[in-house]
C-alpha cells in the first residue's frame, strides 16, 4: 500500500486511504526519528499513524534470514480502558480482527500479526502490540520489548518517562542478525496540551535536531483536515456548550493554559504569530528596543518592516528568582547587541517610571540613564505607561493583517518566554474561582516583564500614534469635525473672540 493509495493484505483485504489533509500527509511521509502530530478532535491523527506504520513496514529491508520485511509497532496508551475504547477500534477499522493472528483479551495487552505481499513480490510481516501504562512503572510495562517503532497514542496523557524509556528501546526489531531495521523511531499524536505539558517543552520550547512537529489547522479553519469524513458542521456542533479552554485545545488546536488565569491576549494565535524558523535581523532596518526596569529587568528586540509588520527577534529575560541592577543589565544587553546585531542602529524605549528616582544633587543617574551609558544607545521613556494604552498597542499588532496574509506581529520561536507568555503565562489571575472573576491587571510573574518590554517597544516605535488615533476616533463617535464660523455649537479656548473658529458636526 502506497501513501494515499491502496494495497492488498492477506485474505484479499483491500486498504484505501486518502490523506485527511496536507499536514497529515506530510506527517505520514516524514522520515524523522521522533515525530509529533497535534490536531483537533476528528482530525484523522490515529488513522494517519496506522497508515504510516503500514507504509513504513513496506520500506523495511528484507531479512537476511528469510527475506521477509519485518516491522513491529508498539501502541502505548495511558489506560487499558482507553486503549480498548479508542485505539484498538481505530486499528480494526483498517485491519479487522479476523485477518492474521490476534491475541489478547479485553482490557489487557493485545497483539495483532498480519502478513501481506507487496508489488515487488516480497512479504511484509507487521506486528502491532497494544499496551497501557496505568498505575505501573513504565519500565515494568515496557521492559523486554523489542520494537521497530513506539507509538505514544494521546502522548500528552503519558508521563515523560514513557517517552524517555521508549526512545531507549526503539529500533530493536528485527534483530541485527537479520539485518536490523532500515527505519525506526517514536511517533506521537495528541490534542493540543496545556503549555506546561512535557510535549510543549520538548517540541515547542526545545525542539531537538532530528525531531519533527506537525500541527494541523484549527477545526474552525477553512483548511481544517479530515472534514470529508466528519458530519456537516461537526466542529461548530462540538463546540456548543463547551467551555472556552476545551474549545481552545480540542477544536482550535491551541495550547491550553492553567485554569487559574486568563491570557491577556486572546487575539494571539500561535500558528499565525510565530515564525516557522528563527528570525534574523533584516539589513538596513533599525532595531527597536523595549526595556522593562526593576529588579528583574527584561528587553525585547524588534524590527519594523516598511509595510508595518513588527518582527520579534530576541528577548533578554531575568527570572523572578534573580535580581539584577541597571548597570549589570546594561552590560549584558550591550554584549547581546554587539555580538548578535553588530552595525545596526538601535533606538530604545523604556518604562517611563524608570526615568525618575535619581539623586541629581549627587550626580546619580536614573535607571534609563545607566542602561544608556552601558549600551551607548539613546533610551527614551515610552510614550505612555497606561496599561490600557500598552495593551491596545500590542493588540492592534496582533489583530492587523497586512495585505491579507501577513500578521502585524511575528515573533521568532527563539523568544520562548514571550511566546509562552502569549499562550498563557501573561495572564489575569483568577481571584474567585466559583464566580470566574479575575484581577483587572496582569499578574506579575516571569512572563510579565518581557511583555511589558514588548509593549514599550511597539508604543515607542509607532503604535502609540495608532492607539491614539483609534481612541480619538472612538471618542468622537466616528464623526468628522470641520472648522466653520457659523455654528454656535463650536468650542475654542484661547485667542480673541473674533478669531475663534466654530465647529460644525458632520455625521
Amino acid at each position: 500500500m502506497g501513501v494515499g493509495g491502496e494495497g492488498a493484505m492477506s485474505l484479499g483485504h483491500v486498504l484505501r486511504w486518502v490523506a485527511p489533509g496536507p499536514v497529515a500527509l506530510a506527517f505520514v511521509q516524514s522520515t524523522a526519528r521522533v515525530i509529533l502530530i497535534m490536531g483537533p478532535i476528528g482530525g484523522g491523527k490515529t488513522s494517519s499513524v496506522f497508515v504510516k506504520g503500514m507504509t513504513f513496514a513496506q520500506r523495511q529491508r528484507q531479512s537476511l534470514l528469510d527475506g521477509v520485511r519485518k516491522f513491529r509497532l508498539c501502541c502505548v496508551r495511558d489506560t487499558y480502558r482507553q486503549l480498548w475504547k479508542t485505539t484498538i477500534p481505530s486499528w480494526h477499522e483498517w485491519v479487522p480482527r479476523a485477518i492474521g493472528h490476534w491475541s489478547g483479551g479485553d482490557n489487557g495487552p493485545a497483539s495483532h500479526t498480519v502478513r501481506f505481499r507487496i508489488a515487488d513480490g516480497s512479504i511484509v510481516e507487521m506486528i502491532v502490540d497494544f499496551v497501557a501504562i496505568g498505575d505501573n512503572k513504565v519500565e515494568d510495562v515496557l521492559r523486554g520489548y523489542q520494537v521497530t517503532v513506539f507509538y505514544l497514542n494521546e502522548g500528552d496523557l503519558l508521563a515523560p518517562d514513557v517517552f524517555r524509556y521508549a526512545r531507549g528501546r526503539e529500533g530493536r526489531y528485527p534483530a541485527m542478525k537479520e539485518g536490523g531495521p532500515s527505519y525506526w523511531g517514536t511517533w506521537i499524536d495528541c490534542n493540543a496540551p496545556d503549555d506546561d505539558n512535557w510535549l510543549y517543552v520538548v517540541f515547542v520550547e526545545d525542539l531537538p535536531e532530528g525531531f519533527a512537529f506537525f500541527r494541523q489547522p484549527s477545526g474552525f479553519s477553512p483548511q481544517a483536515e479530515n472534514v470529508a469524513n466528519l458530519p456537516p458542521n461537526y466542529y461548530q456542533e462540538a463546540a456548543r456548550g463547551q467551555p472556552e479552554w476545551w474549545i481552545r485545545r480540542m477544536i482550535r488546536n491551541e495550547f491550553g493554559f492553567s485554569r487559574d488565569g486568563k491570557p491577556v491576549f486572546p487575539e494571539y494565535n500561535d500558528m499565525l504569530h510565530v515564525a516557522p524558523a528563527p528570525l534574523v535581523a533584516l539589513d538596513g532596518l533599525p532595531l527597536t528596543l523595549g526595556l522593562d526596569a526593576g529588579g528583574t529587568p527584561a528587553a525585547a528586540i524588534l524590527q519594523r518592516k516598511p509595510n508595518g509588520q513588527w518582527r520579534g527577534l530576541r528577548e533578554l529575560v531575568v527570572t523572578n528568582d534573580t535580581t539584577m541592577g541597571a548597570k549589570r543589565f546594561g552590560k549584558l544587553l550591550n554584549q547581546v547587541l554587539r555580538e548578535d546585531f553588530p552595525g545596526f542602529k538601535v533606538s530604545g524605549w523604556a518604562d517611563p517610571s524608570a526615568a525618575f528616582g535619581a539623586d541629581v544633587d549627587n550626580d546619580e543617574l536614573n535607571w534609563i540613564q545607566m542602561v544608556a551609558a552601558e549600551t551607548g544607545i539613546r533610551v527614551r521613556p515610552a510614550p505612555s505607561n497606561a496599561l490600557s494604552v500598552r495593551l491596545q498597542g500590542v493588540r492592534g499588532c496582533l489583530e492587523r493583517m497586512i495585505d491579507g496574509h501577513e500578521p502585524g506581529l511575528l515573533i521568532s520561536p527563539t523568544m520562548k518566554i514571550t511566546r509562552k507568555g502569549f499562550n498563557s503565562g501573561y495572564r489575569y489571575r483568577r481571584i474567585q474561582v466559583a464566580e470566574g472573576r479575575y484581577d483587572d491587571k496582569p499578574e506579575k510573574n516571569d512572563f510579565s516583564h518581557v511583555h511589558d518590554a514588548l509593549q514599550y517597544a511597539v508604543l515607542g516605535g509607532g503604535e502609540y500614534a495608532e492607539v491614539k488615533g483609534r481612541t480619538d476616533q472612538k471618542a468622537q463617535g466616528r464623526r468628522l469635525l470641520v472648522k466653520t464660523h457659523d455654528d454656535p455649537r463650536g468650542h475654542y479656548q484661547g485667542g480673541p473672540e473674533d478669531e475663534r473658529p466654530r465647529l460644525r458636526v458632520i455625521e
